[in-house]
């Protein structure tokens, strides 16, 4: 996996990847050499790729979506998560939102899941555009806007910027 990092080294998009917390040179790899984002036409359907998605389980006239999805690529959707425990206890956005969903009832590793699923859509954004991650400023004005949804709505939100990137934080 190393000597793989080392030739993406030169890569636009591994190295703006790198800039996302909780990204480090494992995961901006496999994401890199797993995921062809052309391919996807929105955020909702590269999580549901990384089985990141909630799936909607029936029964008769009822329909519940608050099920883990158990499809999708197994090995990507376990680094997505794990790699988001170094964002516990962070003061940065997804950190936030981590302390929000716990505030809310969620268990730890249900608030993991959602917030691989928020970061995913910054990293879809981040694929498509190859531009590097820029934490939005935290304020009242900032966290007021954006509370944390329900379990049963994702998150879309995506924040980027411009500039060199480089940097790496996270694996």
């Amino acid at each position: 996996m190393a000597d793989i990092a080392s030739r993406l080294s030169d890569d636009e998009t591994y190295r703006c990847l790198l800039t996302v917390p909780g990204v480090g040179p494992r995961t901006a790899t496999a994401l890199v050499t797993m995921v062809d984002v052309s391919l996807f036409d929105g955020d909702d359907r590269l999580a549901s790729y990384c089985g990141l998605a909630l799936a909607d389980r029936r029964s008769g006239t009822s329909v519940d979506s608050t099920s883990a999805a158990r499809s999708g690529k197994r090995q990507l959707k376990n680094l997505l998560i794990f790699s988001c425990n170094s964002l516990v206890g962070s003061k940065g956005r997804f950190g936030r939102y981590y302390d929000e969903c716990r505030a809310r009832g969620m268990g730890h590793r249900r608030a993991l899941k959602g917030v691989a699923r928020k970061r995913l859509g910054v990293i879809y954004a981040i694929m498509i555009d190859r531009v590097p991650y820029v934490e939005p400023p935290a304020g009242p004005d900032v966290e007021n806007s954006a509370p944390c949804p329900q379990p049963t709505t994702p998150s879309r939100a995506r924040t980027h910027g411009s500039g060199p990137c480089s940097g790496s934080t996270g694996d």
